[in-house]
């Protein structure tokens, strides 16, 4: 065989071990998501890069937005989950441009407990590569279809089986959650109004814009302390705006509920997707 024939045959043998590894790729990543398994990563910020991307999928009549204590509820049908960490709800609606819209009447959870905190700039960096949006429906290209994405998964998915994040979850013996009594609250002054000028806009952006209705929500730590002065300030806002606020920073919740750490509820238990329902049904039953 001569040099020039043996170099083509190595280049079609090459090409036939990339078209398998693609098709062996996209395959995987096919059957992780239709059983809905959940995509992991070694990289914390693929983790989190992984359930931004996929934001044009979120569906239902209620979206709980806020920074990572927000990003532990994980999303459902019915109830949608816009986390970003270190961050306000004001960064979820930068990620919501252009690839999701929620219909008119929807209600929006605005976690209050990192309310003031601002954007986490690094975060959305990431989210404006043209190749976060161009590859988010992707099989070969997506974050999650990373091979050491796809294989952590697959691993993760056969040592630890995860209760869906899509399980429906019966929530009727649990008492609704009144919206807190604000009345004694003072109103913000004019230099706290301008410090909250953002947040005020991003809030009007939900009611004007996006035709949807708002919730304050409060969720719980294990510090009883923990988010005492930013639940004061957007009590204040909250009178200002004329907005419900439901706190769950109780020593109910911290009973009944499992953490990872001070502020992050455990994410891989059914008590936590259960709450993430509990909050959707109370705030729309309260949302103005």
């Amino acid at each position: 065989m001569s040099r020039k024939s043996r170099n083509l045959w190595l280049c079609i043998c090459a090409l036939a071990v990339c078209a398998a590894c693609f098709a062996v790729q996209g395959l995987t990543f096919h059957q992780l998501e239709s059983r809905k398994a959940r995509m992991v990563s070694p990289i914390f910020l693929d983790i989190t890069m992984i359930r931004l991307q996929n934001v044009h999928k979120l569906t239902g009549d209620a979206v709980i937005m806020g920074s990572s204590m927000t990003e532990r509820l994980f999303a459902s049908q019915k109830t949608a989950v816009i986390g970003v960490p270190s961050s306000s709800f004001l960064a979820g609606l930068q990620v919501m441009k252009g690839a999701v819209n929620f219909p008119p009447g929807t209600t929006y959870i605005v976690e209050i407990n990192n309310l003031f905190n601002g954007i986490y700039e690094p975060v959305l960096e990431e989210t404006s590569k043209w190749s976060f949006r161009t590859f988010r429906n992707s099989k070969h290209f997506s974050i999650a279809a990373k091979p050491s994405n796809l294989l952590l998964s697959i691993a993760y998915a056969i040592a630890k089986p995860q209760i869906s994040s899509d399980q429906s979850f019966d929530i009727s013996d649990e008492a609704i959650q009144q919206p807190q009594d604000i009345s004694a609250a003072l109103l913000p002054t004019e230099n706290e109004l301008k410090e909250w000028r953002d947040i005020i806009s991003g809030i009007e952006q939900i009611q004007q814009v996006n035709k949807g209705k708002i919730c304050f929500a409060c969720l719980p730590t294990l510090a009883p302390g923990d988010g005492l002065e930013a639940y004061n300030k957007a009590c204040k806002l909250a009178k200002h705006l004329n907005l419900p606020v439901l706190n769950y920073n109780t020593d109910y919740w911290r009973n009944k509920l499992e953490f990872t750490d001070q502020r992050h509820l455990n994410s891989a238990r059914s008590s936590t997707l259960r709450f993430r329902d509990i909050v959707a049904r109370d705030a729309r039953n309260c949302s103005k």
